[in-house]
């Protein structure tokens, strides 16, 4: 796992996340940037960035619903390195719409929790025909940004 992937599955997880259930899976913001989503405040970690390997950090105690949630996620994306999952978010609409380079190709726009739960919603109807989450995207978050690095292994 390196920072690049991490950023791009935490994106997903939490776009699907809102699909699901109707709510964000964790509050941290996710800003456009020039190599996809990126979560800033994982960025300024010592792990949030780089071309290393991030480590296992262990066993992590993440509650079943989001440890579902997040293994669904990961069983579907582990199938692309961190450059493929860089281009696929670079095809999608929530990413497109909100990066808008400056002349050094800088972005930190935010991505809206609305807009992924527009996204991600649409996608998980068109794709089972059942309804997405219908909890409010404004409900509290399930779990810190800590516990979902822990639960996806880095």
């Amino acid at each position: 796992m390196t920072a690049l992937r991490l950023h791009k599955l935490l994106y997903y997880c939490q776009g699907w996340y809102l699909a699901w259930f109707g709510r964000p899976l964790f509050a941290d913001q996710i800003e456009a940037w020039k190599h996809g989503p990126v979560v800033p405040s994982v960025w300024a970690t010592p792990w949030g960035q780089g071309r290393d390997p991030i480590l296992d950090q262990g066993p992590s105690s993440v509650p079943d619903a989001e440890r579902d949630a997040i293994a669904q996620v990961w069983s579907h994306y582990r199938m692309f390195s961190a450059l493929g999952l860089r281009e696929k978010t670079h095809e999608e609409p929530p990413w497109k719409q909100h990066y808008t380079p400056d002349g050094s190709l800088r972005c930190s726009n935010v991505i809206p929790t609305s807009d992924l739960a527009s996204f991600f919603g649409e996608e998980f109807e068109r794709k089972t025909g059942d309804q997405r989450g219908s909890n409010g995207t404004d409900a509290g978050p399930g779990i810190s940004l800590e516990r979902l690095r822990e639960e996806l292994g880095c």
